[in-house]
């Protein structure tokens, strides 16, 4: 990305593959990735997760930090009833107090709309809703690595 695009990045995005090989920490650790998110798997209908943030071990043991949104979408509008079930669903509350929701018009490549901006606006401080911060991802997951730490 570097290379290419100006722009280093640390974490890796891959929200609708549907399955990885179990390598994948080890690869992710020679791109120079520490961070990962993903979301379809959250979709399988017979295995549910047991964590939406881990430390995904490979088979020679190389660790990749793991993030799968609660929200169960990579394409939320940052509605109410999008932000309640991510809360709800959250596998690690009492342990952890931040998750990601990817938001926008996702597989045409729209990103977010003014009112999906405004609406995160309005939801940084909204009493009885959890509260939302637009920030770059980087940020997310070095908050949610440092809170979790190696217990994750």
């Amino acid at each position: 990305f570097e290379e290419e695009l100006g722009v280093e990045t640390e974490e890796i995005w891959l929200p609708d593959s549907f399955g990885y090989t179990a390598a994948f920490p080890q690869l992710a650790k020679l791109a120079g990735v520490k961070w990962f998110l993903t979301q379809k798997l959250s979709w399988n209908q017979h295995n549910k997760m047991p964590h939406h943030t881990f430390w995904w071990e490979g088979i020679d043991g190389t660790r990749v930090f793991t993030h799968f949104p609660p929200v169960d979408t990579y394409n939320a509008q940052l509605h109410a009833r999008q932000l309640a079930h991510a809360e709800r669903n959250f596998a690690d509350k009492g342990r952890a107090t931040r998750s990601l929701v990817p938001f926008g018009w996702g597989d045409g490549g729209g990103g977010p709309t003014r009112e999906m901006l405004e609406r995160a606006r309005r939801l940084r401080d909204l009493e009885g809703s959890p509260r939302v911060t637009v920030e770059k991802p980087s940020a997310f997951f070095a908050a949610a690595e440092e809170e979790y730490g190696e217990r994750a």
